[in-house]
């Protein structure tokens, strides 16, 4: 009947093509169980001889089995059973596998349910795995980023070609023939304090933070009339002692007492803002709206309400105020001159 209103289904349709799924259930009358099946054909209203037979076939079934002078027998209420008398031997068949008599009298005298062996047995040849927890990911510890991290730091590493570098520290340069004097400015001690809170950073941008503090982008002044030099800038380096003085030395002074080559410093101060501070790569728009946009809370720039002095919002910023103190208690002084000469003015002009 299902196939016939598939079929007349199929031909009332005006598609040129139809395409039909059909699922097949693996085992379904192995393991339907016969009293619901009884019940829905009742329900489809089948003819009560169909019915009958069909009752009559399945129901009050058991299963037997005999084994010298052990004789067992259960009631079935699924699958299906036929036997097979043999000589000195029987064997039962249920939900489509055979077993023999020892497997059958230990399922029947368990009071166990019928169950697929089949799959039972191939269960029990599966050796047993044992499920290990995945490990997390943690790029701290590979060893690249461990290289990496000594290198930023300036300690010993091994780098990809397997070679040993060294730990960094200032290396020895004469400038006795300078002009700056370097060497009587700055002692070795003080080079190598410098040289290691510069690799102390151990991040790259801060380090570079620190070299556009030391150097100083300045127009040409002087140069050749037959010269062909077409440097636009040039720089003054400066290192401090330990009472915190800066004192001017030279390119080559300098590199050497941060243990860096003249190609860190050139690419350092070529991404410099016109203050002097290094700034990186320039930020794309993606990133900028990624970043203003998307962050929680909103951001934005502030757009202040009257005009700011430059020299009291640097007060303010500077993480030591000591030394700009007697310059900016001298600001503020003028600053109250010029307002009580602003107000006299304004009195004389009523």
């Amino acid at each position: 009947m299902a196939i016939e209103d598939v079929k007349d289904w199929v031909n009332s349709r005006k598609e040129k093509y139809v395409m039909g799924i059909f699922l097949d259930i693996s085992g379904a009358f192995d393991n339907v169980k016969w009293e619901p099946l009884i019940h829905d054909m009742q329900e489809l209203s089948e003819s009560t001889a169909t019915v009958n037979i069909t009752k009559s076939y399945l129901c009050n079934r058991t299963a037997k089995i005999s084994s010298g002078n052990v004789s067992i027998s259960k009631l079935l209420i699924r699958g299906y059973i036929c036997s097979n008398d043999a000589q000195n031997s029987s064997v039962l068949s249920l939900n489509g596998v055979e077993l023999s008599n020892n497997q059958t009298l230990n399922i029947l005298n368990n009071n166990e349910e019928l169950v697929d062996s089949q799959l039972e047995s191939e269960i029990n040849e599966i050796e047993p795995t044992v499920l290990k927890k995945s490990k997390k990911l943690n790029k701290n510890k590979w060893k690249r980023t461990v290289s990496k991290n000594l290198r930023l730091k300036g300690l010993i590493y091994t780098n990809r070609s397997g070679k040993k570098i060294s730990e960094k520290i200032p290396k020895s340069v004469d400038c006795s023939k300078c002009r700056y004097k370097c060497n009587d400015k700055v002692s070795e001690e003080e080079r190598y304090i410098i040289c290691k809170e510069y690799w102390n950073l151990g991040d790259d941008i801060q380090q570079k933070l620190l070299l556009s503090s030391l150097v100083l982008n300045k127009p040409v002044n002087r140069r050749q009339i037959l010269s062909n030099d077409k440097q636009k800038t040039s720089r003054e380096f400066f290192l401090c002692n330990l009472s915190g003085e800066q004192n001017r030395g030279c390119l080559k002074f300098f590199c050497a007492t941060f243990s860096i080559s003249h190609r860190v410093v050139e690419i350092c101060m070529k991404k410099v803002s016109k203050t002097g501070v290094y700034v990186g790569h320039d930020v794309s728009d993606f990133v900028y709206r990624s970043v203003f946009h998307d962050y929680d809370p909103s951001l934005s720039f502030f757009i202040p309400k009257k005009d700011q002095c430059t020299k009291c919002n640097s007060y303010q910023m500077a993480p030591n105020k000591s030394t700009l103190q007697e310059e900016w208690e001298m600001h503020k002084l003028r600053k109250n001159q010029t307002m009580n000469m602003k107000a006299e003015d304004k009195k004389k002009s009523n």
